[in-house]
């Protein structure tokens, strides 16, 4: 029993006789397959187990497999899981048919098919060889029927030929039947799934309808409406709710509307159209519908949908005066134009107008309505109802036949809505003239012909013995025999299968009956069959007695030739020109349309009766329609046009197309244009699209403050932002085409450039540490993440992302100095305490003996001065490990600078070195103190002229940027390797001779008290630059 919504709708019951083992084995599988279609298990698990099921019933090599129909009648494979994968490939989407195979056919025929002998089964023809490869060699198949209706196949495959026993047919039959109850049942939840997101999506439907959507109470009163409602009536939601909708119908419709109201409230859905009267005063006309709410069978509310079609009745007036027109040229057509459909598997006529009717005897009130064995012979009928299928399968037909006399040319043009044929519409032409004149033209050729010996048709004459006693020129080079070899023998280059027709036309033309241009064949002396057209007519004595027959035979073996060609050059420009994707039309000179394809009506909206023999105008937007009139005359000029333009929707959108027309040539004369027409709407949205997330795109690249470039396959850069470009002080055009090798990173084999290695293997990388080179060849530190860019799992390019890691750098060289420096200012202590001590006491002992012993003054003299040197080394020792107290006041920074050179300037005359000042005038006041500072200058300005060659100068400037005063010395001095520069501000590393290597870190110690940062540029040969930056933030008064 299956269960739907919670009650019984289904409940499988079967009989069987259980007395043999087989029976309870189909027993045992309908029992198991109800407890699995019970427990809710998936209908792929429930197929896996029905499939194992019955592999382990059959006891022997086998393979079963389930195959469904999908809507275009193709077999597709669900399950086979022991079937070879190449097999199932072979087989997968094979359209379903009688002769293909066991499934297809079981599909077809809707019963069991057994094939005991895949290899000498005619339906496994096309399939057998894949079968036997696989080892399968009988193969047994039964359809899978829902509601008498084959949604697929369950199969099974034997590695040996064998003809199943009943039990087994019946096992593989319970086991499709079983599986036809899997699947309904799975349809069925599917549907209760449905039907539960119904429920929900209905909120959604009602306030995201696309048209006005109201909920009235029984008395007519506003409940709800959706946002398209305000733009119809022009009032707000809250000025509506719980007010009747009478008062908005138009006085004159009101009491027509209260009707349908009523009509509703009874549970009858309404269908009607009034006038609204809006709130700018205006009158809508609009199409409404009234739609009963149930609750348990009650009518308890009323849903209104309504649509404004003010518009649609002024284009269906000016629909009505088109249609009335086309009547007037129907009637008095003088050929024919009808309809016809198809109703219960017969062709119905619709419609008919035009003069040809009444010539041909019939009135249009025996055809509308009425099927071809109406009014017509059978025969013809018959003939007529195969061109009829044609055009109601889609395709293009035409025939020409005879009826009262009159012959008459249709022309079966299909209509189609939504992809399916939903009418033909049948232009007939009368051709009974042209038909005579032909006959009496091919007659008189035909005529002329047979007396022109020189001709280059073949022709022979026989007596009336059958015997040839004549044959021209033409006869011999087309058949090749001599003419002696003919002369008074039979014909006898007569194919076999010709002989009958031949014995047949020789008898009529003895009957005085002629033949004219009889298509068949003929045989040449080298055995060659020719397709001949023969003319065969009586020869008369002159008293008219038939004495024998002559016939013109001409060769068609070009002409079949040409008309296969022909044909298929037809066929070829019919297809090209109705299923080109692009819309392809054509028009005369003054622009009326003549042919239109399919592509052209889907994409506008139009029937071809609504646009033939219109001006393409019509269907052009006002904006381009100058502009297209120029590139329609130029193509009447005989010169293609390419353009782009906006073509009108039959619903008024507008469509833009990219439009080439051509013009038509006929015997060297333009006697119309072509066009194609791409439709490039949606193009033009993404090509908008495209451009609005490249400009987003580029937003985001200008702002982000780190540098990205991009790079192709070659490793060619193709993108860079302005901060990556601003970092390597390269213009962003200098660095597009080149590599990363040939700019920013010259001094790195492709092999060590991690970037190059993600192209080549497409893994990403995070390099912590590698400099990058500017274009003034200075280089910087920098953090850089390299990623592949990837299309459809191939690398096209790298993404890189690097950050200038040098204030980083900078940061952890100060964290080691500071800790360098508390390590120096602790072992300076100590070592300062410990040699103070005994050092005062000898210079105790030194001054007792400069008191008492006067014989080497001098030596005394050098002995205190080196104490001296030595109580300044412990002073510099004790200010490192305990510094004194900074007394913060205001001071002027480039007043301490300057009398900082004011003292030094003596050492720097000593030494021939000029000091040269650039201080920025008004600095700001800054909190410091001066005397610790003004010792920083000193070591500094010291160091400098000692390292300043003679005639050398030193330049110090002082400066304000945004956040700091920036103090730069700058000597000429030889230079410091970068080696030494790393140890600078280490304690007792020194540059110079007799230096302690305490000066500079002291200096570093007080601008570090001062918030302030100290760094050493130097280049060998070209002398060293000592910046000091103190922060105005922390110190700016």
């Amino acid at each position: 029993m299956e269960i739907f919504k919670g009650k019984p709708v289904n409940q499988n019951c079967c009989t069987n006789d259980v007395s043999t083992d087989e029976m309870a084995s189909i027993i045992n599988l309908h029992t198991w397959m109800i407890k699995t279609l019970a427990s809710g298990d998936s209908l792929q698990t429930t197929i896996q187990a029905l499939t194992s099921k019955l592999e382990e019933y059959f006891q022997r090599k086998t393979h079963c497999s389930l195959l469904m129909v999908n809507e275009e009648n193709r077999l597709t494979v669900e399950y086979a899981p022991t079937l070879s994968e190449e097999y199932q490939q072979a087989i997968h989407l094979v359209e379903a048919g009688p002769t293909i195979g066991s499934c297809g056919a079981a599909v077809c025929r809707k019963e069991t098919v057994i094939s005991p002998d895949i290899e000498h089964d005619p339906l496994w023809e096309d399939f057998c060889e894949d079968a036997l490869r696989f080892g399968l060699k009988a193969c047994w198949s039964s359809p899978i029927l829902v509601e008498n209706r084959v949604v697929g196949t369950f199969a099974v495959y034997h590695s040996e030929v064998c003809t199943p026993a009943a039990h087994e047919i019946e096992m593989l039959e319970t086991c499709a039947s079983l599986a036809g109850l899997a699947i309904e049942r799975d349809r069925r939840i599917k549907l209760e799934k449905q039907l539960q997101e119904s429920e929900q999506r209905f909120k959604s439907l009602f306030d995201y309808y696309p048209d006005s959507a109201y909920i009235f109470s029984l008395e007519g009163h506003f409940l709800d409406f959706n946002q398209e409602s305000e733009p119809l009536s022009g009032y707000r939601k809250e000025e509506l709710l719980g007010k009747s909708f009478l008062p908005f119908i138009a006085s004159q419709d009101r009491e027509r509307v209260w009707g349908h109201f009523n009509e509703a409230k009874k549970g009858i859905v309404q269908h009607y159209e009034c006038r609204v009267e809006h709130r700018k005063g205006n009158q809508l006309i609009v199409s409404l519908t009234n739609v009963p709410i149930m609750v348990n069978g009650e009518v308890v509310g009323v849903y209104g949908i309504g649509r404004d079609v003010t518009r649609e009745k002024e284009l269906e007036d000016e629909l009505m005066t088109t249609h009335q027109e086309m009547d007037y040229l129907f009637k008095n057509h003088s050929g024919l134009i009808f309809k016809y459909k198809r109703e219960n598997d017969r062709f119905i006529h619709t419609f008919g107008e035009g003069q040809l009717l009444k010539r041909m005897g019939l009135k249009i009130e025996e055809a509308i309505g009425k099927t071809l064995y109406d009014f017509f012979p059978a025969e013809l009928a018959a003939r007529k109802e195969t061109f009829y299928q044609m055009g109601w399968e889609g395709k293009k037909a035409a025939y020409e036949v005879a009826f009262n006399d009159i012959h008459y040319r249709a022309v079966l043009n299909p209509v189609f809505k939504d992809g399916q044929v939903v009418e033909v519409i049948v232009t007939c032409n009368d051709i009974t003239e042209l038909k005579k004149a032909h006959e009496e033209l091919r007659e008189t050729k035909e005529l002329l012909e047979s007396f022109v010996n020189n001709t280059a048709d073949a022709i022979v004459t026989v007596n009336d013995h059958g015997q040839i006693n004549y044959v021209n020129e033409a006869y011999v080079d087309l058949f090749g025999w001599r003419e002696d070899e003919l002369l008074g023998k039979e014909i006898s280059n007569v194919p076999d299968h010709c002989k009958e027709e031949f014995t047949h036309l020789v008898e009529l033309t003895f009957l005085e009956k002629k033949i004219s241009r009889f298509e068949t064949e003929r045989l040449s002396k080298d055995g060659r069959v020719i397709p001949v057209s023969v003319t065969q007519s009586p020869l008369k004595d002159k008293n008219g007695t038939v004495t024998g027959a002559s016939a013109i035979i001409r060769d068609i073996s070009e002409q079949k030739r040409t008309e296969r060609e022909l044909e298929e050059n037809k066929q070829r420009y019919q297809s090209l020109f109705y299923y080109n994707p692009d819309l392809v039309y054509s028009m005369d000179v003054n622009g009326a349309l003549l042919n239109t394809n399919l592509s052209f009506h889907q994409a506008l909206g139009y029937t071809p009766g609504q646009v033939k023999g219109k001006s393409w105008e019509r269907f052009v937007g006002g904006q381009s329609l100058n502009e297209t009139k120029q590139y329609f005359e130029g193509a009447l000029q005989g010169m293609p046009q390419s353009y782009e333009a906006v073509g009108v929707h039959q619903n008024g959108e507008e469509v833009m197309v990219h439009t080439t027309n051509m013009p038509i040539m006929v015997d060297g004369q333009i006697v119309g244009v072509y066009g194609i027409a791409k439709d490039i709407t949606e193009q033009k949205k993404a090509q908008q699209e495209i451009l609005s997330l490249k400009q987003q795109m580029e937003l985001v690249l200008d702002s982000i403050g780190d540098g990205i470039y991009a790079m192709n396959e070659n490793w060619e850069i193709t993108l860079i932002n302005p901060a990556g470009a601003k970092m390597l002080g390269y213009d962003i055009q200098e660095l597009l085409g080149k590599t990363p090798k040939d700019t920013f990173k010259h001094l790195y084999d492709l092999e060590c450039c991690m970037s190059y290695q993600t192209l080549l293997d497409g893994k990403n990388r995070h390099v912590t540490d590698e400099l990058f080179f500017r274009k003034d060849g200075t280089s910087f530190p920098v953090d850089y993440i390299a990623s592949p860019i990837l299309e459809n799992g191939e690398i096209r390019g790298v993404v890189v992302a690097f950050r200038d890691i040098s204030e980083k750098k900078m940061a952890e060289e100060y964290l080691l100095k500071s800790a360098k420096l508390e390590m120096a200012g602790q072992l300076a202590a100590g070592v300062a305490h410990e040699i103070r001590n005994p050092l005062t006491s000898i210079q105790g002992f030194i001054r007792l003996l400069e008191e008492t012993d006067k014989r080497e003054p001098e030596y005394f003299s050098i002995i205190r001065s080196e104490f001296e040197r030595i109580e300044g080394i412990i002073s510099e020792f004790l200010a490192l490990a305990k510094p004194q107290a900074l007394n913060f006041q205001r001071n002027d920074i480039g007043l301490i600078l300057m009398q900082t050179i004011h003292l030094m300037n003596a050492q720097a005359i000593m030494h021939n070195v000029e000091i040269v000042t650039v201080i920025e005038e008004s600095l700001p006041l800054f909190q410091s103190d001066k005397h610790q500072l003004k010792q920083v200058f000193i070591n500094v300005i010291k160091n400098a002229i000692e390292a300043t060659a003679s005639k050398g100068t030193l330049t110090i400037t002082c400066k304000k940027t945004n956040s700091h005063l920036h103090i730069q010395f700058q000597d000429q001095g030889e230079g410091i390797s970068p080696e030494r520069i790393k140890h600078l501000f280490e304690p007792f590393y020194s540059t110079k001779e007799k230096g302690t290597g305490l000066g500079l870190m002291v200096s570093y110690k007080i601008i570090e008290e001062h918030k302030g940062m100290m760094r050493v540029e130097s280049e060998e040969g070209k002398g060293t630059m000592v910046h000091i930056l103190l922060p105005l933030a922390s110190r700016l008064l």
